[in-house]
């Protein structure tokens, strides 16, 4: 798994690549509890998350949680088919806000 981080209007997108699992998931939570330190707006891009296990799925949690305890917001957006399935399996796509692009979660964290 690689995390790339770029910001963009006060949003710090976070690209995640690769596989997020028991074996990436404590490398994405510490990196995640950095950035969470210093931003409050974030869009993740996963449209090169090819796979997320239960781990994944509650580190994904994690941040969300973290982040909207804070007054922040997190936005998924470019989930593949077989992730986005997994979400719907576990519900995970009523706790979380989930666009189909960029622009719409920039549009949706600045509304």
């Amino acid at each position: 798994m690689e995390l790339n981080t770029n910001l963009e209007n006060d949003v710090l997108i976070i690209e995640i690549i690769g596989h997020l699992d028991t074996v990436t998931a404590p490398v994405y939570e510490k990196k995640m509890l950095e950035l969470m330190a210093d931003n409050q707006l974030f869009a993740a891009d996963c449209s090169q998350l090819d796979y997320v296990s239960s781990s994944g799925l509650r580190v994904l949690l994690m941040t969300l949680k973290t982040i909207t305890n804070k007054g922040g917001k997190f936005i998924l957006y470019g989930l593949q088919e077989p992730v986005l399935e997994v979400f719907k399996i576990c519900r995970f796509d009523n706790l979380f806000s989930i666009v189909a692009d960029k622009e719409a979660a920039l549009q949706q964290i600045n509304d």
